[in-house]
């Protein structure tokens, strides 16, 4: 939606430059201004591979997902957010062990860029250690986040019926992968940094308003519904998930970017204690020493929010 020129333009040039015939392309242009059509459309005539182009009107990031998903004809989808990248060597890689794979889900490594693509930071979701199959499946079930972190099987993707998640603003992504990784039959990840994620400011986490980090209780119930007794066996990483996000990343967001958005941590944290009674028992929770992070888990939120802004005030 309304995505700048430079940003397709440095997604698609692998796809101008090198051509292999198993890749499908699919453009989903949810609602956007006619300027950016029309960059679309310049971009997509320079591309070798396979392509097309399907227009909707604005339903939202997960909604234009579906749509191309409708669309795809391979046995793996992989989304890419428009404003991201990928690594074409990586993706040669990918497609030839998916090639001799039947897993439902495929993960792997991720770099977080700037906007001038300068790594800052690395996502491992298939690093080197050795686990065996359900050790990995928790570790998986507690990192994931991404939606574009992992190739997902086509079929199984259909099979399910789960579709993704839409209607809150922030956690989309969570609430449609938690429930995959729980019901995959198999998890095979490949070890190679194929996708960069572009963090900057202008994105729908941090361009959110306050309340609408409230649309993290949604996704938490979304997928307490959808997985029902299915979710028994992963209450420990389901509950951490819900504690790491409600007691911290959320909290981290609000009270560093807005004075008067403390209330909501205060909502987030009765859903959580509500729901989870025992939470400080967790096996997750009782491993983190990590002091900003205790705070935070501890509700001083003016103590984090003043060390903060010394923080800054140092940098300054």
């Amino acid at each position: 939606y309304n995505t700048e020129l430079r940003f397709l333009e440095v997604f698609s040039d692998s796809f101008c430059n090198n051509y292999d015939s198993r890749i499908e392309l699919i453009f989903v242009d949810d609602g956007s201004d006619d300027k950016t059509k029309e960059d679309l459309g310049a971009v997509s005539s320079k591309i070798i591979n396979k392509c097309s182009i399907y227009f909707q009107k604005n339903g939202g990031q997960n909604s234009a997902r579906m749509n191309g998903a409708s669309h795809a004809n391979g046995s793996y989808l992989l989304f890419v957010d428009s404003d991201d990248f990928i690594d074409w060597s990586s993706l040669c890689k990918l497609l030839d062990f998916l090639e001799c794979s039947n897993a439902d889900l495929v993960p792997f490594n991720c770099h977080v860029v700037d906007d001038n693509q300068k790594s800052t930071n690395d996502l491992f979701l298939a690093d080197k250690e050795e686990r065996n199959d359900e050790e990995y499946r928790r570790y998986c079930l507690t990192h994931c986040s991404s939606l574009w972190q992992q190739c997902i099987r086509r079929v199984f993707y259909e099979r399910t019926g789960l579709g993704l998640f839409s209607g809150s603003k922030i956690g989309e992504d969570l609430a449609s992968i938690f429930p995959m990784y729980a019901l995959a039959l198999s998890i095979q990840p490949i070890n190679v940094f194929l996708y960069s994620y572009v963090q900057r400011d202008s994105s729908i986490m941090h361009s959110a308003a306050i309340d609408q980090h409230l649309g993290m209780l949604d996704v938490f119930n979304y997928i307490s519904f959808v997985l029902g007794d299915n979710l028994e066996k992963y209450k420990a990483e389901f509950e951490w998930l819900a504690i790491w996000h409600l007691l911290y990343l959320e909290p981290r967001f609000i009270i560093t970017h807005s004075k008067k958005g403390v209330h909501v941590c205060f909502v987030m944290r009765k859903w959580l204690e509500d729901n989870f009674s025992d939470w400080k028992k967790n096996i997750y929770y009782t491993k983190e020493k990590r002091f900003g992070v205790l705070l935070l888990f501890h509700g001083h939120y003016h103590i984090y929010a003043a060390l903060h802004s010394f923080k800054d005030w140092l940098s300054f």
